[in-house]
């Protein structure tokens, strides 16, 4: 959590946060030490001078109590100030150093390092840089170069830590942030003493603002501080590929300084040995002997030098990404928490209701022709339910009338059918006697052999010819 404090020598209102109690610091208007002392609740914190224009508008400081909520005004919001044009001078890089002054800074001082180990170039440690071919010269050269990037990238962090102790949103203008006000807490930042851009949390705060200008809403501000967040985040990391490069070729250069030693030994055992010319092996021996010290020599300071960079880097790496989590944190606590976009959301109402009021003129223009098409669309479906009800009682008539007629057909049908049945049966109800009354007769009989002449009919002539007497 952040709380003000006022500094002690100027009397500024500034913001820190409760983990820094205790800690010494500096502030950002008159660049006095001070040590942040422990959190008071009713302590009186100085206000900043107030100009005329703004003096009858200031607003009573409270407390660190819950925010109070001011009733909207009617009147209009001002109207914003212009600005300043920003030059392109102003504009400074938050965490990237400039290659060419680094390196500048870096030739510098291995000159001024190397010159001052001149009167002990006869030492050991002297001779390690003196007397070891080109390779130490480079080398201190690149550490240099790598160490003024820490320096300046520290300066640049000071300044950073600086900024975070101004009080950017200061509930003396108001205590929540609307449209109405926006303009006042803008320009309280622009009046800070600070260069736009060398800031990452000031940087981070003006363009939430100006988001929040144009599309009024807060959630849409949490994202971009997010997405702002993760640019200052790569930001950071890409500003130490340079170092990272120093870091592993520092060591490279010291293996180069080793083959090229170990080469020179060797070579210093290329020619013809005389063991009668002791000078002779005492210089080629002492040949090989300097190739050796080359060779261990430049590697060993150049893992020195490695760990001489890398440890500064990566501590300024960490205290850097620990800065952009604070600065996280300041925008949480202290930008979004306030933002207020209820006249935002009265405007998307506002809209709303132009929209139905709209749609409600057109219905009511298309409500007399709607009601003529439904009137007429209704006796449409009246005149096809009378002619179907007509229909269906003529179908239904004729359906009746063949029914019935089926029915009589088929009464005629079955009583026809009953009685050929009985006549059938009574036909064969006389065969049946018959055949019992031939079986009797047959009995009688018992099987008596019974002829049954049958005569030809007399035969006649023609009255004309071949007359005959009946007797003759």
């Amino acid at each position: 959590m952040y709380f003000k404090i006022s500094c002690s020598n100027c009397q500024k209102p500034l913001k820190v946060r409760d983990e820094d109690v205790g800690k010494k610091g500096r502030c950002p208007y008159c660049n006095e030490g001070f040590t942040v002392p422990a959190r008071i609740a009713d302590a009186p914190v100085a206000r900043p001078k107030a100009s005329a224009g703004e003096a009858a508008s200031a607003a009573v400081p409270t407390t660190p109590s819950a925010p109070k909520h001011r009733p909207p005004q009617d009147t209009p919001a001002p109207r914003p100030r212009a600005r300043k044009p920003k030059q392109d001078t102003e504009w400074t890089d938050a965490t990237n150093v400039s290659l060419l002054i680094s390196g500048a800074i870096g030739l510098v001082a291995a000159g001024v390092f190397l010159l001052l180990l001149w009167p002990f170039k006869d030492t050991g440690f002297g001779a390690l840089f003196l007397k070891r071919g080109w390779v130490p010269f480079v080398l201190a050269f690149f550490m240099g170069w790598a160490l003024a990037m820490v320096v300046l990238k520290y300066r640049k962090l000071k300044t950073q830590r600086r900024s975070m102790l101004f009080d950017l949103l200061p509930t003396e203008i108001d205590d929540e942030i609307n449209l109405r006000n926006l303009d006042r807490f803008t320009r309280h930042i622009e009046d800070l003493p600070v260069k736009p851009g060398a800031s990452f949390l000031v940087t981070r705060v003006l363009r939430g603002l100006e988001h929040f200008r144009v599309r009024k809403s807060t959630p849409e501000v949490g994202e971009l501080l997010t997405s702002q967040g993760d640019i200052d985040a790569n930001a950071v990391e890409s500003s130490y590929s340079i170092l990272k490069v120093f870091i592993w070729a520092i060591p490279i250069l010291g293996f180069i300084g080793t083959v090229l030693g170990i080469s020179d030994a060797v070579s210093g055992l290329g020619g013809e040995l005389d063991a009668s010319d002791m000078e002779k092996i005492k210089k080629q021996l002492g040949t090989v002997t300097t190739g050796l010290g080359v060779a261990f020599d430049t590697t060993l300071v150049a893992l020195v030098m490695s760990l001489l960079v890398m440890f500064p880097a990566s501590a300024m790496q960490k205290a850097e990404e620990d800065l952009l989590n604070q600065v996280d944190e300041y925008c949480n606590d202290n930008l979004l928490i306030r933002l207020n976009d209820v006249g935002s959301a009265t405007a998307s109402h506002t809209s709303v209701d132009l929209n139905d009021t709209i749609n409600k003129a057109i219905d009511a223009a298309l409500t007399g022709r709607q009601g003529a098409m439904l009137h007429q669309i209704d006796q449409i479906q009246k005149q096809m339910l009378q002619m179907q009800r007509e229909h269906s009682e003529k179908l239904d008539a004729s359906m009746r009338d063949l029914s019935m007629r089926t029915e009589h057909v088929h009464q005629d049908v079955a009583g026809s059918i009953m009685e050929t049945t009985e006549q059938i049966k009574s036909s064969f109800g006389d065969i049946h006697r018959s055949l019992h009354a031939l079986n009797d007769v047959l009995s009688k009989l018992g099987g008596e052999r019974i002829e049954i002449e049958l005569k030809a009919p007399p035969k006649r002539g023609w009255r004309l010819f071949n007359r005959k007497d009946n007797g003759g």
